[in-house]
């Protein structure tokens, strides 16, 4: 929905009881003219479709109707859309130009009857109403617009040999069951929005229907023209990610790499909530990012393994203090360099034992000063 006002207004003042009442007419199926190239494709819209203008005909159809003269007449010229001039009349302002807009014909040819006395005359008459000519006249919408009650499904399709065809504003293009034409391509609908779970300026949620997708679809008012697709749905060809009904304590979402990813190709956040086995589950299907502009806690109340495969880089810009309740093992299966700039400090209150396999090498750049307070071996 544009963030703009879309009222629109026209007037034709009468002079009558209810003259301050107005027309409130809504949805006012209009669209604003807009480049639809730039918006991904051409005629897209209703271009050139103004609503002022669109308000300017309701106005006009309903002011050919406040003010109407009928009559009946035996003139043969009076016809729809023809104008007399009314004279003589009673009432001075109606001594004007009228329009017919509406007329009715009664004809009966004697010769064609059976009696005898048939004078073989032509019996007309004709009924018609009419309009100040100084008015405009707008025929009244009687033909009801097009209305689907309820949702319907459809299939999300796109350009050949792609998984996911979408255009800038996240649309799709969708088959539905009841179209009998061969294709199945991008050219199958107009571009159809898709409903999100969160929508913002620049944020949000976002899920793209991908080809082959199941959704269901909508429309805004009834309006044929006014598609959108507020669900998707599993069926026989797309199953669930998790097993039903065995799996029925699992939820999560499960997305597909593309192009060409298999079952294997996943990112996964999945949560598990079966009783005393409850798990929240997530994997990367190759780099997870996190950025945490200020503080983070983590507190695990039990056991806590990592596992890197190869390198793992830590950059602390501050202090780091660990504290280790019971022992600590470090094994290291390589070499070890440790680089301090400043002092170094080790406070050990029990015994310290240190076995070198090979030589060992001390360089003091000043004094060196060692206490034992015991025997030295």
């Amino acid at each position: 929905m544009p963030t703009k006002d879309n009222l629109v207004e026209a007037e034709d003042p009468k002079e009558h009881t209810h003259a301050e009442f107005q027309m409130f007419d809504y949805p006012g199926v209009f669209v604003e003219a807009y480049d639809a190239e730039a918006d991904g494709e051409k005629g897209d819209t209703y271009a050139g479709a103004r609503g002022e203008r669109f308000a300017r005909y309701r106005m006009e159809e309903m002011s050919s109707k406040f003010e109407r003269v009928s009559g009946d007449s035996n003139m043969r010229l009076l016809t729809l859309g023809g104008m007399f001039t009314m004279a003589d009349f009673h009432r001075q302002d109606q001594n004007r130009e009228h329009t017919i807009v509406k007329i009715s014909y009664q004809m009966s040819l004697g010769g064609y009857e059976a009696e005898d006395s048939s004078t073989g005359e032509v019996d007309y008459s004709c009924s018609f109403e009419a309009i100040p000519s100084a008015g405009v006249f707008r025929t009244e919408r009687t033909t009801p617009a097009p209305y689907i009650r309820g949702p319907q499904t459809a299939i999300v399709v796109g350009k050949e040999e792609k998984e996911i065809w979408t255009d800038m504003h996240g649309r799709v293009k969708v088959k539905f069951p009841w179209d009998r034409k061969d294709t199945t391509d991008e050219t199958s609908s107009c571009w159809v929005r898709v409903a999100q779970v969160w929508a913002g300026q620049g944020w949000g949620a976002l899920h793209v229907p991908r080809v082959g997708q199941e959704v269901i679809v909508e429309f805004i008012d009834g309006n044929p023209n006014r598609p959108i697709i507020t669900g998707r749905v599993y069926n026989g060809d797309n199953m669930s990610p998790y097993s039903l009904p065995g799996s029925a304590t699992q939820s999560g979402i499960k997305s597909r790499s593309t192009e060409e990813g298999t079952d294997e190709n996943f990112n996964e956040i999945r949560f598990e909530d079966l009783k005393d086995s409850e798990e929240m589950y997530i994997h990367a299907e190759k780099d997870q990012n996190t950025v945490v502009e200020n503080d983070q806690s983590t507190d695990v109340g039990n056991d806590q393994t990592i596992h890197v495969v190869k390198n793992r880089n830590e950059n602390i810009d501050g202090s780091r203090t660990l504290v280790v309740g019971e022992e600590k093992e470090e094994t290291i299966e390589g070499g070890k360099t440790i680089n301090v700039t400043g002092g170094h400090e080790e406070t050990i209150k029990g015994a310290m034992a240190v076995d070198v396999g090979e030589s060992r090498n001390l360089v003091v750049g000043a004094s060196s000063v060692e206490e034992i307070t015991d025997d030295l071996t």
